[in-house]
C-alpha cells in the first residue's frame, strides 16, 4: 500500500499482482494499468522517450519496455530451453533493425504464425502480405555455388497416395565469376525435382525446357503455337513500321476462311515495293514485288518474270502419257471436231495437235499407232489440214485433208519448256 491505494498483492498461491488486486489463476506475475507496465533496462542511458523520441502512436498501449545503454549493446529478449540459449528477439542499432535470430548451436527450424502476416500494410488480406519491394536470396559471396540454389518453393499439398505434394521451385545462381541466372523446375512426390521449364539469363536471354538459351527465346522439347486468326492479334506480327514512317506491317497468319477451309497466309503490306523473298543456298530464289512474281530476279517486271534458266514440268499431267523425255500425248483421243476446232483445243489445253513425228515416235516407243483419220498437227495450204490416210505404211501415212472436216485427235504436250 501506499497513502492512498493498494499497489501489489501477493495471495495465498504465491501469485503476484501490480495493479490489480486478483492477480490471474496460474500465473506468477500480472500487471495491470494504463501506463507502461514493465520496463527492463540496461547501462545509464534509461531516460528518453520510446519511438525515436516521439511518442507512442496513436492507439498503442506499451506494456513491456526493453532498453539498454546504446554504446554498450542493443535491448534483446532471450529465449532458452533447459538453460540452453535457443534464439532472441533484439533492435539492432546500426542498421536499425528488428531482429529474430537462433542460437548457431541450438538453431530453431521455424517461426510459426497463426493468422494473417503484413509487412508494410496493417491490413493483410492474405497469409503474407508484403506491400513495397522485397528481396528473396542466398548469399553465396564466400561459396561462390556455380549450381542454381532454391531460394523459393511454391507447393501444394494433395491427398495422400494420389498426388501428396508438387510444388515449383525458383533457383538461382550468380557471383563476379558465374553468369546470372533465374530457373523454374517443378518438383513432385513421384520423380524429385525434374528438369528447367523456364530459364532467364544474365544477358536477356530466355529458355523454355533448357537451362542455357542461346538466343533471346530457346525453345526446346515442344512447339510454339501462336493463335489462329486474322489479325494482328494472332500468328506472328512483326516490329510495325521498322524502317519509319506509318503503315508497314508483316505477318504470318493460320486463320479459317469458312467451314474446314483454313489458310496459312504470310503477308506484308502499305507500299507496293514492299516484297516477300524466299532465300536458299545463299541467294533469294523467288521474290513477289509489286504483285509481280519474279524467279531468278528479286524486281519481276510481269505477273510472271523467270530469269536465267529453262521452265520444265518434272512429269506429265493428269490423263496423259510419257512418250519421251519431254513429250507427252493424251491418253484418249478427243473429238471429233473440225480441224481448227481442234488445234484451238489442244492449245486451251496448254498443248498442241500432235504431229506426225510425234506420233511416229509414239508409234516406236510405246506402240500406240495413230488411228486412220486423226488429225495430224500439220497445216496443208490456207484451208487444208494434214491427217492420216494409211495406216499400214508408217513412213507414209499422212495426208491433205479438208479443215471443215469432223475427225478425232491427240494433243501432245512438251516437259521441256522455254529457256529464259
Amino acid at each position: 500500500h501506499d497513502t492512498s491505494s493498494e499497489r501489489m498483492r501477493i495471495n495465498k498461491d504465491g501469485n503476484v499482482g501490480i495493479g490489480t488486486t486478483s492477480p490471474f489463476t496460474g500465473y506468477k506475475l500480472t500487471i495491470a494499468g494504463d501506463g507502461k507496465a514493465v520496463r527492463f533496462s540496461a547501462g545509464d542511458n534509461v531516460n528518453s522517450q520510446s519511438f525515436g523520441g516521439n511518442t507512442p502512436p496513436t492507439g498503442a498501449k506499451p506494456v513491456l519496455e526493453v532498453r539498454t545503454q546504446q554504446l554498450t549493446g542493443w535491448p534483446a529478449v532471450t529465449f532458452h530451453y533447459e538453460n540452453i540459449l535457443t534464439s532472441y528477439l533484439s533492435v539492432q542499432d546500426s542498421p536499425r533493425q528488428f531482429r529474430l535470430e537462433s542460437s548457431p548451436s541450438e538453431a530453431v527450424t521455424g517461426l510459426y504464425v497463426q493468422g494473417n502476416v503484413g509487412i508494410g500494410t496493417t491490413a493483410p488480406a492474405a497469409r503474407l502480405a508484403v506491400h513495397g519491394p522485397a528481396r528473396i536470396g542466398i548469399d553465396n559471396w564466400d561459396t561462390q555455388e556455380s549450381s542454381p540454389q532454391q531460394v523459393l518453393r511454391l507447393y501444394s499439398n494433395g491427398i495422400s497416395g494420389v498426388a501428396p505434394y508438387s510444388a515449383f521451385d525458383f533457383m538461382t545462381s550468380a557471383g563476379y565469376n558465374y553468369s546470372n541466372k533465374l530457373e523454374l523446375r517443378s518438383w513432385d512426390y513421384i520423380n524429385g525435382q525434374t528438369g528447367t521449364l523456364f530459364a532467364v539469363l544474365g544477358n536477356g536471354n530466355v529458355g523454355i525446357g533448357t537451362a542455357s538459351p542461346g538466343q533471346r527465346l530457346t525453345v526446346v522439347g515442344g512447339s510454339i503455337q501462336p493463335a489462329a486468326g486474322n489479325s494482328a492479334a494472332a500468328g506472328i506480327e512483326f516490329p510495325l513500321d521498322p524502317g519509319g514512317g506509318s503503315g508497314d506491317e508483316a505477318w504470318i497468319r493460320y486463320y479459317v476462311e469458312s467451314g474446314e477451309n483454313t489458310k496459312l497466309q504470310i503477308g506484308i503490306n502499305n507500299d507496293a515495293d514492299d516484297d516477300i523473298s524466299f532465300y536458299q543456298a545463299g541467294a533469294e530464289r523467288m521474290n513477289i514485288y509489286n504483285g509481280n512474281v519474279g524467279i531468278g530476279t528479286p524486281t519481276p517486271q510481269a505477273l510472271l518474270d523467270v530469269a536465267g534458266g529453262l521452265i520444265t514440268m518434272s512429269s506429265c499431267k493428269a490423263d496423259t502419257t510419257k512418250v519421251i523425255n519431254g513429250l507427252c500425248m493424251d491418253s484418249s483421243r478427243r473429238g471429233p471436231s473440225r480441224g481448227d476446232e481442234a488445234s484451238r483445243t489442244c492449245m486451251v489445253a496448254g498443248g498442241h495437235l500432235c504431229t506426225y513425228g510425234e506420233h511416229y515416235t509414239a508409234w516406236l516407243t510405246i506402240g500406240r499407232m495413230v488411228e486412220s483419220g486423226d488429225w495430224l498437227g500439220q497445216a496443208n495450204g490456207d484451208d487444208g489440214m494434214m491427217c492420216c490416210n494409211n495406216t499400214t505404211d508408217s513412213s507414209n501415212f499422212d495426208g491433205p485433208c479438208s479443215r471443215s472436216d469432223s475427225r478425232s485427235f491427240r494433243c501432245c504436250y512438251s516437259t521441256l519448256g522455254v529457256s529464259y
